[in-house]
């Protein structure tokens, strides 16, 4: 419909961003990206086509780009509200690990935001998560409040909710969250896998697999469950089911990566290249090094590969997976603990002395 609006409308840059956003929901940033230009082109005036290709730009990995283009919109119109929350996430993910001046910053924007439109609960919901990253509890539950108060069936707030109290191991609160989060949304995957982790988090396993099972069943082609259930199993010491959904998992990964992780690694090893530099590219704990490898296929000289699939599977198997991982954030793996840093550092200087040094 959407193709068919553009070639009905070829001077309509509405049209034009409707086929964008048909292009970003099938996965073609590049198309969406050329989408959104032509709708500039029409109509150089117009601050949404700016924030989708904004959206487009990031999904590409083109950083300075979005960052540019979410600037234009609020340039042409001060008082949308929605460019000052792209903005604001952006900032938020990208000034975390590489700028912690637009990390803080991301927080002005969300407010502005909500200055610009009260009602707009997702502005709400972002300023929400800012504070949930800092552990700045009371400021998060008086915004959830009033995530609520708009909108009292999100269950994403919800999920949220579910997740600050896990972090203050306040676990019958947030096992009460992620369960009102399902009853709002029963296909909220998410949901599932939290609650799941918040049973193996208490020693609860055959909820916590009942509940992974039940993502999968709500979206079988979500590899984070598959993970989640490869580490409960193993934790379990039933190897043969961790086997068959690490095969799962693996193969899922193997015939999809985001655009933006592909983007990102290559831009990396070209930027290495140039400079003669060795990639290291180290590989998730527990994850089948594999699937990244496939990403540089046929381009893979100068490229050592570490993989930390073995090592931490044995380690959850015989400590449980606490001893190493903080939280489960990635599915089958998480934040590291000391324990896990340690493993992960000694594993990578390992593989580096072997294949650089020989040793």
């Amino acid at each position: 419909k959407s193709n068919e609006a553009a070639e009905l409308k070829p001077t309509d840059d509405k049209a034009y961003i409707e086929l964008g956003r048909s292009y970003q929901d099938q996965g073609k940033p590049s198309e969406a990206e050329a989408s959104f230009k032509r709708a500039i082109e029409l109509n150089p005036k117009d601050d949404e086509a700016y924030i989708e290709l904004g959206k487009s730009y990031r999904d590409l990995g083109k950083f300075s780009e979005t960052e540019a283009s979410f600037k234009k919109a609020i340039e042409l119109n001060p008082r949308n509200d929605g460019a000052y929350i792209e903005l604001g996430c952006f900032y938020l993910e990208r000034g975390r690990p590489f700028d912690q001046n637009k990390f803080s910053e991301a927080e002005e924007l969300f407010k502005k935001a909500i200055e610009l439109n009260p009602r707009n609960y997702r502005a709400y919901l972002e300023l929400w998560r800012f504070y949930r990253e800092q552990d700045k509890f009371s400021e998060t539950e008086e915004l959830f409040n009033k995530v609520i108060e708009i909108n009292p069936r999100d269950d994403g707030a919800y999920v949220e909710l579910g997740l600050l109290y896990q972090d203050q191991d306040k676990f019958s609160e947030a096992e009460a969250s992620f369960k009102k989060a399902i009853e709002f949304n029963p296909g909220n995957v998410g949901a599932y896998i939290y609650l799941g982790w918040l049973y193996q988090k208490q020693g609860k396993l055959s909820e916590a697999e009942a509940s992974f099972k039940k993502a999968i069943e709500t979206n079988p082609r979500h590899d984070g469950a598959y993970g989640a259930l490869n580490v409960l199993y193993i934790e379990m010491g039933k190897m043969e089911l961790a086997r068959k959904y690490a095969k799962e998992v693996r193969d899922l990964r193997l015939n999809f990566y985001y655009p933006i992780t592909v983007s990102n690694y290559q831009k990396f090893k070209a930027i290495l290249d140039k400079r003669g530099i060795t990639y290291v590219c180290v590989q998730y704990p527990m994850r089948n090094v594999e699937p990244l490898k496939k990403i540089f296929q046929g381009n893979d000289k100068g490229i050592i590969f570490v993989d930390n699939e073995e090592i931490f599977k044995d380690e959850v198997a015989k400590y449980g997976r606490q001893n190493v991982f903080i939280d489960m954030f990635g599915g089958e793996f998480g934040h590291c603990t000391k324990k896990g840093n340690r493993l992960l550092a000694e594993n990578i200087a390992n593989v580096i002395l072997k294949e650089v040094f020989g040793k």
